[in-house]
């Protein structure tokens, strides 16, 4: 078992599609179903149930998820604390912003950023409010930015 695969099926679970999750894990979506298959051979579990283009947990995979999250998300913070030094600043910011528009006003603000914090990952989103504002909502955004006039806020 390999941490990375135990990633894979947390996006899987989370996203509720081999395709969605890839693209967040910027994997192909061969490798991603590679590594989901292998977990299930390991374990002896189908973890999924593929119905077409849907897929849904099994009651196997529902009830571990929640220990393989936490597990996942302990590993994150080990590897941050391993890999961080007393005078480096390291982090990920993940910022959504409103298609050409955004780009053009926050790209002054993003490469200051960029220079002051160049230990700091920066992932830019640019994609419309209703997709931010659900990226948002799903933890898969830091901060985002939206325009609001026809869009309901909660």
């Amino acid at each position: 078992m390999d941490i990375t695969h135990l990633k894979y099926f947390v996006e899987v679970a989370r996203h509720k599609s081999f395709t969605k999750a890839a693209q967040m894990l910027h994997v192909s979506q061969p490798s991603l179903s590679k590594a989901v298959r292998l977990l299930e051979s390991e374990w002896d579990k189908q973890l999924f149930r593929r119905r077409g283009h849907r897929i849904e947990l099994t009651d196997e995979a529902c009830a571990v998820l929640p220990q393989i999250e936490e597990l996942v998300r302990r590993f994150e913070v080990l590897e941050h604390q391993m890999n961080q030094t007393d005078d480096e600043e390291k982090g990920e910011l993940s910022l959504g912003i409103p298609p050409m528009i955004g780009t053009f006003i926050f790209t002054p603000l993003l490469k200051y950023m960029c220079e002051r914090h160049p230990n700091w990952e920066l992932v830019i989103v640019e994609e419309g409010s209703v997709g931010i504002r659900r990226r948002l909502l799903q933890q898969e955004l830091n901060l985002g930015i939206v325009i609001t006039d026809n869009l309901p806020l909660r």
